[in-house]
């Protein structure tokens, strides 16, 4: 969750991260040209991404690493969130 300022003053960056959710290498060219040479040598870290999206953003959050894909799922429709809010019952 983030407060609506935030969201209101990084809503272009934000839009554009969203937009590229499915295409890391895209999304990492957000990042920085590092963050795009890392993720091709696989020497990128969790904690590396966390640390620059703080920057940019100015929002302190964690990335998730799980064996368990479902647990990305996007909330971006009424059913999504039913979904959602069923689950955390």
């Amino acid at each position: 969750m983030m407060e609506a300022k935030t969201i209101h003053t990084y809503k272009d960056r934000l839009q554009q991260a969203i937009a590229l959710r499915k295409h890391p290498l895209k999304l990492c060219r957000l990042l920085g040209i590092k963050f795009l040479f890392k993720l091709m040598t696989g020497s990128l870290r969790v904690t590396e991404i966390e640390s620059r999206v703080e920057e940019i953003v100015k929002v302190k959050g964690a990335g998730v690493i799980s064996l368990f894909p479902e647990i990305g799922v996007d909330v971006d429709k009424p059913s999504d969130l039913e979904l959602v809010r069923a689950i955390l019952k």
